[in-house]
């Protein structure tokens, strides 16, 4: 699960968050620092309104290729190496959903998500539509000789990409009670 903490002084405390789904395990990283103050830790409608507004201005919308202000990479690629600091530079479509916690509770689903699920390979995003799945055959190739000599063939390794259509997203974002 991907988390973005949006760090939140007075007498409560609001953060925000990017979770990353694979099967039934979340991935959590923090990305956004913008603070906010809540009266109290019953201020679920400004919190939940703050995170989304946060995560959709941060990704032009939740645009994965968005670049940071802050940062050299897209939102994209930041999550990728995230993952592959935790032993996960190849990762499989997954869905970027955003949640809210106020006060250290539970986190709940702010009900926004990237517009394309995540695809990482070696580390970097790629898009899941484009990067498809990596097959090897083996070719002929004639050898370039004169017309008298007879042909001779050479194996030559070729990698083909073939589309993969990924999964529909869920219609509900993991359950992340306990992160």
């Amino acid at each position: 699960m991907f988390l973005a903490s949006v760090s939140v002084r007075g007498d409560g405390e609001c953060e925000c968050g990017l979770v990353v789904q694979e099967g039934n395990r979340a991935h959590q990283l923090y990305i956004l620092s913008n603070t906010l103050t809540l009266d109290t830790c019953r201020s679920y409608i400004p919190c939940h309104r703050f995170c989304a507004q946060q995560f959709l201005d941060k990704t032009n919308g939740g645009q994965l290729l968005q670049k940071f202000e802050d940062m050299e990479t897209s939102l994209g690629d930041f999550l990728c190496g995230q993952l592959a600091t935790r032993g996960l530079p190849h990762f499989p479509p997954s869905q970027v959903y955003v949640y809210m916690s106020m006060c250290h509770q539970d986190w709940e689903w702010v009900e926004e998500r990237t517009r394309e699920p995540l695809c990482c390979f070696h580390a970097h995003y790629a898009s899941c539509r484009q990067l498809g799945a990596i097959n090897t055959k083996i070719i002929s190739t004639p050898d370039l000789r004169t017309s008298r000599d007879p042909p001779v063939h050479h194996e030559q390794r070729v990698i083909s990409i073939q589309p993969v259509t990924p999964s529909p997203p869920q219609s509900q974002p993991p359950s992340v009670a306990n992160i």
